[in-house]
């Protein structure tokens, strides 16, 4: 999430579901976080999607310094944390 807080541009808001402000709200207090649950869900999903999936995500090779994990263990825990939020939707 801190790399997207850096890297904020004009469509994050579309891509996220939330704002720059919300994002920052999240990131004060993760991973025990404060805010409403939706905007911890968008927060999430959003930053590892778009890290991996994204119509400009960083290169492969630095994700290790980003997450601290290679490409193929951010994919399985993006689909994790995906799965977690869809069986107990924020509301």
């Amino acid at each position: 999430m801190s790399y997207w807080a850096a890297h904020w541009d004009w469509e994050c808001p579309t891509l996220f579901g939330i704002e720059l402000e919300g994002l920052q709200a999240v990131l004060e207090t993760w991973p025990r976080c404060s805010v409403e649950r939706w905007m911890e869900a968008s927060a999430a999903i959003g930053a590892l999607r778009e890290l991996l999936h994204g119509a400009s995500p960083p290169p492969k090779g630095q994700l290790p310094q980003i997450l601290g994990i290679e490409y193929e263990a951010a994919s399985a825990l993006c689909e994790k944390v995906y799965t977690l939020y869809r069986e107990q939707p924020p509301q």
